[in-house]
């Protein structure tokens, strides 16, 4: 049986397929299939369930790995980003006299890498060179789009072969895996439950039309309802329910369960729940709340600084009220731009805090230390290599003693053996010209 649970954000989809989880583990084997962002919670709720054991969370790249692993496949040498950009570059060079837009001096090293990711979307899309010239053709070769879509096909289909004679291509993986389940029934018997998807790229879609041939029940849920299907706001959704219904079809699955949730669970507050339910409506009407509102309050602020003021006091008075600061959350757009501005008012008030915000663990102090070390050694002891080792705050040194040192390397541009040799730096610490005093030895000696 298939299913397509249908309703909108708080209306409990996910609720019912993990209660549909915990239901088919004890007969059988389920896939709980997530987007990479949502994996970690559903694992945690996953693993909640009874019969827990009988439960897989998956994400596409994982199912890939998995396939690969039972059927073979895992071993493969697959080419890396920066080898792309490179490839890239060698091929636009020895087309160059072939190209009409992309044959004058690139703009840049960035044009590669920005062809780089055209063409992973457009393999992921399915958009083959010979697609791109056909259309082409259609819209002429002498017009600028044309020319420009000739190019791609034959920049592509060059980059294509060069890849294939020597590496795999990851933007092929999910490609890779759906010719392996037409030749496996990997998902016979078993329950799929499909989560949090918006939409599904043609490759995903293949991949779709396996789960649907194969596993004994379906289920997938998309965050819209039906009768709104033409609302702008949805649309792209609509779209996506008539793509899995035509991978159905071509399954051979001709009956599909239509459940709808209309009822707001997630959230206690009637405000609330309307302000869910409306805030995407097209129709005026829908969107009016005809009382005074008590739980939703809407400030506007002249400027940042105005704006976390405003939040800061609102908690000081939930507090009062009897709330905990572990029961309030702020929430913003782009953290970045509240950076030095919300922490500091809160500072202000006493409000106790924990920023949560998304860093590249490269830029972890220790991490950092140990990759600074690493180029140091790499490529020579270059002045800016050894400045970021000793900015990491974990080589002992006090920091007015590393601003000492980074002034001293970029005064005098020190790199390679002026570290490694036993020459003593006797460089005026102020540049050439000065004479030295008591303060500029005391110097020298500190960064000796």
């Amino acid at each position: 049986m298939v299913s397509i649970v249908y309703g909108k954000s708080g209306t409990g989809k996910s609720d019912r397929i993990f209660a549909e989880a915990g239901r088919a583990a004890q007969s059988g084997r389920v896939f709980l299939l997530v987007p990479d962002r949502e994996a970690v919670v559903a694992e945690s709720r996953a693993a909640s369930l009874p019969f827990a054991g009988n439960i897989d969370v998956l994400t596409f790249g994982r199912l890939c790995n998995t396939l690969f692993r039972t059927y073979g496949g895992l071993c493969v040498d697959y080419i890396g980003k920066g080898a792309k950009k490179l490839m890239m570059r060698n091929v636009m060079c020895a087309m160059a006299p072939l190209l009409k837009e992309y044959g004058r001096d690139p703009r840049g090293l960035g044009i590669y890498e920005k062809l780089s990711s055209m063409r992973t979307v457009c393999y992921q899309d399915k958009i083959f060179p010979s697609e791109l010239e056909r259309a082409a053709a259609t819209l002429g070769h002498e017009t600028p789009l044309g020319a420009k879509l000739s190019d791609l096909s034959l920049i592509f289909a060059s980059f294509d072969a060069e890849i294939a004679a020597r590496w795999e291509d990851p933007d092929g993986m999910l490609s890779r895996a759906a010719e392996l389940l037409s030749e496996h029934d990997f998902f016979a018997g078993s329950t799929v439950l499909i989560d949090s998807f918006t939409s599904f790229s043609p490759q995903q879609t293949d991949i779709l039309t396996h789960i649907l041939r194969g596993a004994r029940d379906v289920m997938i849920t998309l965050p819209y309802l039906p009768e709104e299907r033409e609302e702008a706001a949805v649309r792209f959704l609509a779209g996506t329910d008539d793509r899995v219904r035509r991978a159905a079809a071509r399954a051979g699955v001709h009956e599909i369960r239509s459940v709808i949730l209309r009822e707001m669970t997630r959230y206690r507050s009637d405000e609330m729940k309307a302000l869910a339910g409306a805030i995407w409506s097209q129709t005026a009407e829908e969107g009016v709340w005809r009382e005074v509102p008590e739980d939703i309050t809407l400030v506007r602020a002249a400027n940042v600084f105005a704006e976390a003021e405003a939040a800061a006091l609102d908690i000081c008075r939930a507090i009062r009220r009897g709330l905990r600061y572990r029961d309030i959350a702020v929430i913003v757009r782009d953290p970045k731009s509240y950076e030095g501005i919300l922490d500091a008012v809160f500072r202000k008030y006493e409000i106790p805090y924990f920023m949560s915000s998304r860093k590249e663990i490269a830029e972890k102090p220790l991490v950092k230390l140990i990759f600074s070390a690493f180029s140091i050694i790499d490529r020579g002891f270059r002045g800016q290599d050894v400045i970021t080792y000793l900015k990491t705050g974990l080589t002992g040194l006090l920091p007015d003693e590393v601003s000492l040192f980074e002034n001293y390397i970029i005064k005098w541009n020190l790199r390679g053996k002026l570290f490694t040799g036993d020459e003593p730096w006797n460089m005026h610490p102020r540049g050439y010209g000065y004479t030295f005093a008591d303060e500029d030895h005391g110097v020298l000696v500190t960064l000796a």
